[in-house]
């Protein structure tokens, strides 16, 4: 077998857990504070990574890096929001 399949079979076995631990960890709080979390640790993991280029932004840049993340943190806060509503469990 190729190595491509089955780098996507991988990939898309890990996606699919990620709904498992997101629904589990939402058993404690609620979807916004689950994804404020998420984001808050990503953000403070990658800031030092980039800190050159954050300095770097300009008005425009930042006025459409909002407009993008608006979109991504809508889809994401309906994707998280549904699981509220839907199992997700490993079926064995």
């Amino acid at each position: 077998m190729k190595f491509a399949p089955l780098t996507l079979l991988l990939i898309t076995v890990i996606w699919g857990w990620t709904f498992v631990l997101v629904k589990e960890g939402m058993s404690e709080v609620g979807p916004l504070t689950f994804l404020a979390g998420r984001f808050l640790i990503a953000f403070l993991l990658l800031i030092p990574l980039f800190w050159g280029a954050v300095r770097r932004i300009d008005r425009r840049t930042l006025g459409a890096g909002a407009v993008i993340g608006v979109a991504l943190f809508s889809g994401y806060l309906f994707q998280t929001w549904g699981l509220v509503y839907t199992t997700a469990r490993i079926l064995v």
